[in-house]
Formats: structure tokens, C-alpha cells, sequence
């Protein structure tokens, strides 16, 4: 009985430690115009490590709160843009942003706005 408590309370121990992973939250910005855009957008961003995401049409700002031990910034704005989307940081192929239905065709980032990716926050 005791060792099963002890086993318990190391579970809980283990568990609370993972959870507890750093979780960042970045702003930055993804091109696009409509709501057929945003569900997109949001859609590339539902992969490991993203605990959520929220963007707006009106301000083409992504919110996204992600874990770095999980995954960088630099994967998420991979994920968007093989989708279509351009991002501050990485633009999409140029058949990916073909592939938008018409009314997602956004004006393009100019690749001299691109920055680079910041250092990986820990």
C-alpha cells in the first residue's frame, strides 16, 4: 500500500513536470483577406505543439501559443505557408498561393519585408 502511494505521488509528479513545458505566445503576421483564409490558416497551425491559434482577417495577425520543446516558429510559419499563406518570416511557394480559391488571393508580402526567425526562446 505505501509503495502504491509512493508510485502516485511520482505520477503526479511527472505528469505536473511535463505539463508545465514552457509555452510561448508569438504575434506575427500571415497574409490573407476572407474567413475561408482564417480556416486555413488555423488549420495549419492544429499540429503538435500548438496549443492554440486565433487570426483575424481585419489585422492578418496570428496569435499562436506553442510549446519549444514541441515545436519552433519556424515549423509553424512551414506549416502556413505550404498551405498558401505568406508569413513575416517564410513566403509560400508560388503554386501553393496559386492553389487559393479566388477570393484568397491576397496581396503578396514582398520578399524584402521577410525577417529572420528569432532565436528559439527557452
Amino acid at each position: 500500500m505505501k509503495n502504491l502511494f509512493f508510485l502516485t505521488v511520482f505520477l503526479l509528479l511527472v505528469f505536473s513536470l511535463t505539463s508545465n513545458a514552457q509555452a510561448i505566445t508569438s504575434e506575427l503576421i500571415v497574409a490573407g483577406k476572407c474567413d475561408m483564409c482564417q480556416k486555413r490558416i488555423l488549420d495549419a497551425t492544429d499540429i503538435k505543439g500548438v496549443k492554440s491559434a486565433e487570426w483575424s482577417p481585419e489585422t492578418q495577425v496570428l496569435k499562436v501559443t506553442y510549446k519549444a520543446d514541441k515545436i519552433s516558429l519556424q515549423e509553424i510559419c512551414q506549416a502556413i505557408s505550404l498551405v498558401g499563406h505568406d508569413t513575416e518570416y517564410l513566403l509560400s511557394s508560388e503554386k501553393a498561393y496559386e492553389n487559393l480559391h479566388s477570393c484568397c488571393m491576397y496581396e503578396r508580402l514582398s520578399s524584402d519585408s521577410i525577417k529572420e526567425f528569432p532565436p528559439q526562446e527557452k
